[in-house]
């Protein structure tokens, strides 16, 4: 008799499963609308929105479609079974299935083309992680050889400068109002709002990553996907953060290496402190070899004061000059130090948690900084007198017409 039960027992359990395979695509057994609720934001193929659920099933949804932008659509969100019904104010439904990780992943695969769209959970707006400067991360010059800058403020409203390979100016654009829903950013910029092939709207999914590693760096990744007509674009950068302004009375930092692009010269050898530079083939290991072998340090004595540091055949040197700074900007005036040397206008990067300092020089800056060290060893070796202005004048002159172009950032390590 149990051999019978058991065998009627499975076939029952058979039956009813050959039922549940014809209908799993149709049936949930567990109730999700709880774990809908929250910051949902997908951004592919040209696409972005974010979705903000309350327990109620009231919706808000934001997004950027191609040349199309909508912002806080009302919406009411309805689950049966594995079924999801979205309906807006604006009449651009949904419905079809729905699959979840609660507090990970929601994927939506509309029922009339199939296509999935993977939306990821958000616990908080990034708002107040985001507000600050940041600056590009992988060199100096995150493309080819530029660098650029991205603050956001608390009024809402964001600019960026950049610093090109052929201007000696950061470049800033107008301020652009921006919003934050989760992990996406909808930023608006004016100046496309002319052009047909492109929305003045953009959407950025951002990443942030506080004191990462040992360098107690905090790192925002920007991944974005637009379209500019029928061309998609996609990709990602990285940016770590700045101090909002200069806090370096007092401090020390040492070099710990160069970042040498955009080169070009003339085939002349120059000498300084026993190393041979050449501008037409220079690179960053020239550098690095010199400023590391002379010890290359600067050090800031007083809010309106730089000093350059280094050891010349195992004798300490030092140079001190005042300074002006106005933004990234910071102009070292060699000039009132001694009438042979020329000014110097770098711009100064200080890492938000104050590990590093970056000077980064452009043609002119480079040009007048490589002369005054050269000045500054040949008349203490006795080659040239700094009050012959003739002589003074002839050598920047030379250097001058060595170097077509260069872009030269050094690091300096706390």
């Amino acid at each position: 008799m149990k051999k019978i039960f058991f065998f009627l027992m499975a076939t029952i359990g058979l039956l009813f499963a050959s039922c549940s395979n014809d209908e799993e695509k149709d049936w949930i057994s567990v109730d999700y609308s709880k774990d809908l609720v929250g910051i949902w934001t997908t951004i592919e193929g040209g696409y972005a929105e974010a979705l903000v659920i309350d327990a109620n099933g009231n919706i808000l949804s934001t997004g950027v479609n191609k040349l199309d932008y909508w912002e806080d659509v009302k919406g009411k969100v309805t689950l049966n079974n594995n079924k999801m019904t979205m309906t807006f104010e604006d009449n651009d439904n949904f419905e079809g299935r729905f699959e979840i990780i609660p507090g990970e992943t929601l994927v939506l695969v509309d029922e009339k083309n199939g296509e999935r769209d993977v939306y990821r959970y958000c616990a908080k707006n990034i708002t107040d992680e985001l507000q600050g400067t940041w600056a590009s991360l992988t060199t100096f010059y995150s493309s080819e050889n530029e660098v650029f800058f991205y603050n956001y403020n608390e009024d809402g409203h964001m600019y960026y400068t950049c610093l090109y390979d052929d201007e000696d100016t950061l470049i800033a654009s107008t301020p652009a109002p921006y919003k934050v829903i989760g992990d996406l950013v909808f930023e608006y910029y004016e100046m496309y709002e002319e052009d047909s092939l492109a929305n003045p709207y953009m959407a950025t999914r951002m990443n942030i990553e506080s004191r990462r590693n040992s360098e107690l760096r905090d790192v925002l990744t920007m991944n974005y996907s637009f379209c500019y007509g029928e061309d998609l674009i996609e990709g990602s950068s990285a940016y770590y953060r700045l101090m909002d302004e200069l806090n370096v009375v007092g401090r020390t930092y040492d070099y710990e290496k160069s970042h040498v692009t955009n080169v070009e010269g003339t085939n002349e050898d120059f000498d300084l402190m026993g190393y041979t530079f050449n501008f037409s083939k220079i690179d960053n290991a020239m550098f690095k070899d010199m400023l590391m072998g002379v010890k290359f340090s600067v050090e800031f004595p007083s809010e309106d004061s730089i000093q350059f540091n280094c050891r010349y055949n195992g004798v300490p040197m030092n140079m001190k000059a005042p300074i002006e700074v106005g933004g990234r900007t910071m102009t070292v005036k060699m000039s009132e130090r001694n009438a042979a040397y020329r000014d110097v206008e770098l711009f100064a990067i200080q890492d938000a948690y104050d590990t590093k300092f970056r000077m980064i020089m452009k043609r002119e800056a480079f040009v007048n900084f490589f002369t005054n060290m050269c000045i500054a060893i040949m008349a203490k070796e006795g080659k040239l007198d700094k009050n012959d202005k003739e002589a003074v004048d002839s050598y920047f002159t030379r250097i001058d017409g060595a170097i077509d172009c260069i872009n030269v950032g050094f690091v300096m390590n706390r």
